[in-house]
């Protein structure tokens, strides 16, 4: 994977775009889910995602974090609310900046999983998540590892990749079933996407919305799937 370089007003952005890459989704749908935003929403999804790389435990996954580095044109016209930018006769003239190297692979995993996350709640009404829960969402998520954790992975993905679906066809305003998830999530058995769902279900990466039975029984096929975030 090539080295990511990004503004902070281009967070949300970048890593949803490289998400529907990963995801092998229509990269021009994304822009249609930013669409479905308010401008505010929007930027509050954004500060979010650039206050998480700003912490001291990311700088373990940056391989360089450049600040105060010029930006061409009055801005470079993403999103957010420019939280670390300086600003000079109303225009924006130095915003943060953000590069990863190799290790990108891995934090694009977690980042992108959690920009998607939050991009595919917000059109349905939800509020947008408190950074803590952000935070622990994250920290939970980048803990999974392949090869040990790959049927959580899997799962995860194929959870947001058929919300993607959902919400760029005729059914916005629900989450997806998990006959739904499992139909979008590869190889992957009916059984073994219950235990996936299951584990990030204990970790607190994503939660029954609406049980299709009696509440508890995780492996009902018409339970509704949501992440947390």
């Amino acid at each position: 994977m090539p080295t990511r370089k990004f503004y902070e007003s281009e967070a949300l952005l970048d890593s949803l775009t490289e998400s529907f890459q990963e995801l092998a989704l229509n990269t021009s749908q994304c822009q249609a889910l930013i669409g479905q935003l308010s401008a505010e929403k929007a930027d509050r999804l954004n500060d979010l995602l650039v206050s998480l790389l700003t912490q001291p435990e990311m700088q373990a996954h940056l391989q360089q974090h450049l600040k105060d580095v010029e930006v061409p044109g009055p801005s470079s016209g993403g999103l957010g609310s420019h939280l670390r930018s300086q600003v000079r006769q109303g225009r924006i003239v130095r915003v943060d900046f953000f590069q990863f190297g190799k290790c990108w692979e891995k934090t694009s995993t977690s980042l992108l999983g959690l920009a998607l996350a939050l991009i595919t709640l917000n059109p349905a009404g939800l509020p947008v998540p408190t950074y803590e829960t952000v935070r622990g969402v994250w920290s939970s998520w980048v803990a999974l590892k392949r090869p040990g954790d790959d049927v959580a992975i899997d799962t995860y993905e194929a959870v947001l990749r058929t919300q993607c679906i959902l919400l760029n066809g005729r059914d916005p305003g629900r989450f997806p079933t998990l006959v739904e998830i499992q139909s979008h999530a590869g190889p992957r058995t009916e059984r073994e996407v219950v235990t996936g769902l299951t584990r990030l279900r204990d970790l607190g990466i994503v939660k029954v919305d609406f049980w299709g039975d009696q509440e508890g029984d995780l492996s009902h096929r018409e339970n509704t799937w949501r992440p947390v975030v």
